[in-house]
Parts: C-alpha cells; sequence; structure tokens
C-alpha cells in the first residue's frame, strides 16, 4: 500500500491518496492536454493562464490547474475549465478501462483454447510401490 500526502492537483491544500497515485497523474496529465487543446481549438489562454509549476510523473510532464487562480477568474472562463475537466475525466475513465476489457479478451481466448483441448481433466497420480 502506497499512502502520499502532497499537494498533486496544486490547490493549494494537501492531498492523502491511498494506494495509488498514478490514477491522479494521469489525470492530470490528460486534464493539461486537453486545457492545451482548447486553447489551440478555440484560440484562447487558459493553460497559460491558469496553470503552476511543471511537474513530471511516469506518464511524463504535466502541468497542474492552479485552483487558486482559477477561482479568481471570471465565471466564463471557469466554466470552461470545467467542461474540460469534465471532458478529461471520461477520457481517463476510457483510457483506464483499456486494461481490464484486454485481460478478459486474453482470458476469453485462453477459455477457449483450453476447451479446445477438452477442457479439464482429472489424473490420478498412482502410488509408489
Amino acid at each position: 500500500m502506497n499512502i502520499v500526502t502532497q499537494d498533486i492537483n496544486n490547490d493549494g491544500l494537501t492531498d492523502i491518496v491511498i494506494a495509488n497515485k498514478k490514477g491522479v497523474f494521469l489525470f492530470e496529465n490528460l486534464l493539461d492536454k486537453n486545457i492545451s487543446a482548447y486553447d489551440k481549438k478555440n484560440n484562447t489562454a487558459l493553460h497559460s493562464t491558469y496553470v503552476a509549476e511543471e511537474r513530471s510523473s511516469i506518464f511524463g510532464n504535466y502541468q497542474a490547474l492552479d485552483r487558486i487562480k482559477l477561482s479568481q477568474a471570471n465565471k466564463q472562463e471557469q466554466s470552461a475549465v470545467f467542461e474540460i475537466q469534465e471532458n478529461a475525466k471520461k477520457q481517463a475513465l476510457k483510457t483506464v478501462a483499456l486494461f481490464p476489457v484486454g485481460m478478459f479478451f486474453c482470458y476469453s481466448l485462453l477459455l477457449l483454447y483450453f476447451r479446445s483441448k477438452g477442457g479439464y481433466k482429472i489424473v490420478l497420480l498412482n502410488k509408489a510401490k
């Protein structure tokens, strides 16, 4: 078990992450990429305005959202960032769901393989005389 206490999402508060913090870093990384893509698409400067210092994780470098700066923004920009966050959450769920789906596919292939070989058979071992 892994317990970490640090400000992971850069909201000025200490976060307590129990078990695995890689998921938080994945989400923050996807959020950073989504804000950048939104800026390019809509010709805005949300990324440069509301992100903090660069951090690195197992998924690469990212810049967490500075929630203190964002709380001082106007309602239009806050709603835009909220919408981007919601899309990033959905994208993270889709990305993380690929692994169990792949495992299900592999185990299904193993099940079919062993069924084609005749399935489970009882093997009796003789006692050595």
